[in-house]
């Protein structure tokens, strides 16, 4: 999908307001504002509270977040539910005045690169022309002051809640064929075969999945901080799918070197992990994959190749 805009909101005027100080409780009306954000570029985006907020006590921040889906099979329609997960989350104390966010790119097809949040890259073969999906990136809320989002500078330890992305689906077309889902505290294994180790495995609260067994020999890369796994760059004929990027990345499943045996039939990557910080405030609801009965679940992002999502809400009192 193009890259779509950036920064829907109402009252958005104002930014860099100082931090509620401690004392009474404080009373008045409560007043609230939503602000929207979807892809638009790979850039680190600022979400600041809107201009009525100024000198108000703000009560608490909502963040609705949509991990990116999983880039899909080239080579046939396989199953497109490798979806981004989805987590509602109230912040509700070391509030900040900005947040920085990254919002996740949907996974790229065909071997088309890593994607903006930490989707990795399917495998592939040009000379056969089999290529693996792309893990879909995870989105991100961090705390000031982050510039930039690589995996030498990933600012894992700022994060205040993320959605994980959806794993790259492997090469065939094949309708159980789909990346693992992202979210929750462990994301889902590539969903590609029935036993063996072919798959990637899902981002965990503590490390990233495991990168899945190449046909005949060896192993694609596994996830890291924020980033999935990418698929061997080439020499394997049937391409693995790449690892979806999110608090831990998944692992890049598995490709093949000749025809794929057995009932493995090698792997598509898995979903990334979701995360909140606990101590600072409440989780209303996370899912892995698609949450179509919360009401701010958007099923336009976040599925099968398509971009992530950050809807926030500020509440303050008047």
């Amino acid at each position: 999908m193009a890259p779509f805009f950036v920064g829907i909101g109402k009252n958005l005027s104002g930014f860099g307001f100082g931090r509620e100080s401690g004392g009474p409780a404080p009373t008045g009306i409560p007043q609230s504002d939503e602000q929207t954000y979807v892809y638009s570029s790979n850039t680190v985006v600022s979400a600041s509270r809107p201009g009525p907020s100024s000198g108000k006590s703000m009560q608490n921040v909502r963040f609705y977040v949509q991990g990116a889906g999983g880039g899909a099979n080239p080579d046939g329609p396989g199953n497109t539910d490798q979806s981004g997960g989805f987590t509602d989350y109230t912040h509700e104390s070391n509030l900040q005045d900005t947040y920085k966010l990254v919002i996740g790119q949907g996974g790229i097809p065909a071997s088309g690169g890593t994607a903006w949040g930490g989707g990795g890259d399917g495998a592939s073969m040009p000379s056969r022309s089999h290529y693996g999906g792309g893990g879909g990136g995870g989105s991100f809320v961090f705390y000031e002051p982050i510039t930039s989002f690589t995996a030498s500078n990933p600012y894992h330890s700022s994060i205040v809640v993320c959605s994980g992305g959806a794993g790259g689906a492997f090469n065939d077309g094949l309708p159980s064929n789909r990346g693992g889902r992202g979210g929750t505290s462990t994301g889902e294994d590539g969903q590609r075969g029935t036993t063996g180790g072919g798959n990637g495995g899902g981002g965990t609260q503590v490390a990233g999945g495991a990168g899945g067994a190449n046909w005949p020999s060896g192993n694609t890369e596994s996830g890291d901080d924020h980033e999935g796994g990418s698929g061997n760059s080439s020499g394997y004929e049937f391409a693995g799918g790449g690892g979806g990027g999110g608090y831990y990345g998944g692992g890049a499943g598995g490709s093949c070197l000749g025809v794929c045996p057995g009932p493995t039939r090698n792997g598509s990557g898995g979903g990334g992990s979701s995360f909140y910080r606990s101590p600072e405030g409440t989780l209303n609801s996370w899912s892995q994959g698609i949450d179509t009965s919360h009401p701010k679940y958007d099923s336009a992002r976040g599925s099968s190749g398509e971009p992530g999502k950050i809807t926030i809400v500020w509440e303050w009192l008047d």
